[in-house]
C-alpha cells in the first residue's frame, strides 16, 4: 500500500506548480545540490520534505535554472563540472539503453561521483551553506531565512558582501602601504 501512495503522490505532483527561475528559494535550490532530488522544485516542498522526484521534465527545468544562474552570477567551476558530469552519463546511458550493457560501470562511477559533488561544501574553506546564511545575516542586518530568500536575492547579498570585502581591503591597504 506504501508503494501505490507513493506512486499517486508522484503522479499528482506532475500536476502542482514548479520554480522555474531564480526565484527559486535558495533552500531548495541548496537541497537540489546536496541530494539530487528534484522534488524541491515543487512550490510545496519549501514548507516539507517531498518525495524523491527525478524526471527529464524536472531536470529540464533544474539545468535551465542552472544555465541562468550561470549566466547571471558567472560560471562556478562546481557547477560546470557537474554539467559536464551529466553529458557524460547521459551518452552512457544511451549507450546502455541501446544494448551496451558494459557500460554500467561507468554509469555507477559517474553517478557516485555526481553525487560526491553535490555533497561537497561550498569552498574550500569548508564553509557551509548554514554558515554563510549566517555570515549574510550577520553584515546586512537581518535574519536570513533560506526557505523565503530567492536564489536572486541571495547572490545578490553575496555580491554586496563581496565588494564590501574588496572596499574594505582598499581601505586597508591604502592606510597600510
Amino acid at each position: 500500500m506504501n508503494g501505490l501512495r507513493v506512486l499517486l503522490i508522484l503522479f499528482l505532483n506532475r500536476f502542482k506548480p514548479t520554480y522555474k527561475d531564480l526565484d527559486i528559494p535558495v533552500y531548495n535550490y541548496n537541497k537540489i545540490l546536496e541530494t539530487n532530488n528534484l522534488g524541491y522544485l515543487r512550490v510545496y516542498s519549501t514548507n516539507k520534505k517531498p518525495i524523491f522526484e527525478y524526471t527529464p521534465k524536472l531536470e529540464s527545468i533544474w539545468n535551465s535554472i542552472l544555465n541562468l544562474d550561470m549566466k547571471q552570477n558567472g560560471q562556478d567551476e562546481k557547477a560546470v563540472k557537474v554539467l559536464e558530469l551529466k553529458k557524460r552519463l547521459l551518452k552512457f546511458q544511451l549507450q546502455y539503453i541501446k544494448g551496451n550493457h558494459i557500460v554500467i560501470n561507468e554509469i555507477k562511477l559517474i553517478e557516485k561521483e555526481l553525487v560526491d559533488i553535490q555533497k561537497a561544501v561550498v569552498s574550500d574553506n569548508k564553509i557551509t551553506f548554514d554558515l554563510v546564511c549566517g555570515h549574510i545575516s550577520k553584515n546586512m542586518g537581518f535574519q536570513l531565512d533560506p526557505k523565503k530568500t530567492t536564489l536572486a536575492q541571495y547572490k545578490a547579498y553575496l555580491q554586496v558582501m563581496e565588494l564590501e570585502a574588496k572596499e574594505m581591503k582598499k581601505h586597508i591597504n591604502k592606510h597600510n602601504g
